[in-house]
């Protein structure tokens, strides 16, 4: 792997405390749709309760329904933020909540900010409207039932081998790998670009590490986070003007990778393809980090084609 890529050292995860109160009362304002000017894209948050990245903090989380039902749970989903958060601190949250380590422990100042919210909520205007909407969720019956509907178009799996499908536009990896045979996955349009993109995520959470264009690299994923969204809760194939947008990143972000886990990275070439580029010879490369560079490669190639 070159040396002279720029590393992005993850920071220690902590919210700035003096610029906590302001942040905090914009955010859910702007959750709310009731300011405009956004910082990104969109806004994302880390998943509580899983750590996926996700759009929105009060409605239940796409990947495993979970949702804030309590005051404390509002004040964390809110904390969670790309409003208070670099990306950086966001996907090192992600991680932590997979390892199941607890949050108040991780990020230095959290139980602060709680507190603070919770003692005194006169300095924090917006909150009242936030905690009303989560006990519009806690109540409503459909809650859930919507929650599990949009849940289930993420589970997308092979009828023959009953693995998860892996590639947006190839036949089945397990089938391929473990069973030699070519059965190809036959998903719709809508599918494909669920797997691509979800696929692409995962790989931002649980393994980036650096890229070049770190600022790049960081709008790319609130765009994949917003289109993943919209795929899930609105049917809604990728609008070209953004699908467009989202290459000019990927071009721009030019080499990133995993290089502490994986040892693994992807270049884009003079013909915007991307390729692998592996720490050692192939034959000494882990299993799991060949499968995992595959997966991201065969489906940022289906979703540059779509």
């Amino acid at each position: 792997m070159d040396k002279d890529k720029q590393i992005q050292k993850i920071p220690k995860y902590s919210i700035d405390k003096i610029a906590a109160k302001s942040i905090l009362a914009t955010r859910g304002l702007r959750e709310l749709g009731l300011l405009k000017d956004k910082k990104h894209f969109t806004i994302i948050y880390t998943c509580q309760f899983c750590g996926r990245l996700i759009n929105y903090s009060s409605t239940p989380c796409a990947f495993c329904c979970n949702f804030p039902k309590t005051k404390r749970e509002v004040i964390v989903a809110q904390a969670l933020s790309s409003e208070s958060m670099e990306m950086d601190s966001l996907l090192a949250v992600s991680k932590a909540v997979k390892d199941g380590e607890d949050l108040e422990i991780v990020i230095a100042n959290l139980r602060d900010i709680i507190d603070d919210v919770l003692e005194n909520p006169s300095k924090f205007s917006n909150y009242p409207a936030l905690f009303k909407l989560t006990e519009f969720y806690v109540d409503n019956p459909n809650t859930i039932t919507r929650a599990e509907e949009i849940n289930n178009k993420i589970k997308i799996f092979c009828n023959h081998c009953n693995n998860e499908i892996i590639l947006a536009d190839k036949p089945c990896f397990y089938c391929t790998i473990e069973k030699n045979q070519n059965i190809e996955n036959n998903l719709a349009s809508l599918q494909k670009n669920i797997v691509a993109l979800n696929g692409f995520l995962l790989f931002a959470e649980n393994y980036l590490d650096f890229s070049n264009d770190k600022d790049a690299m960081t709008e790319l994923i609130f765009i994949s986070v917003y289109l993943l969204n919209r795929l899930l809760e609105k049917d809604e194939l990728p609008d070209k003007d953004l699908k467009k947008y989202w290459r000019e990143l990927l071009l721009r972000s030019e080499y990133f990778g995993s290089e502490k886990t994986l040892g693994a990275a992807i270049r884009m070439d003079s013909n915007d393809k991307p390729s692998m580029v592996l720490e050692s010879a192939q034959d000494k490369v882990s299993s799991t980090a060949l499968n995992e560079m595959i997966r991201l490669v065969e489906n940022i190639i289906y979703f540059l084609k779509v």
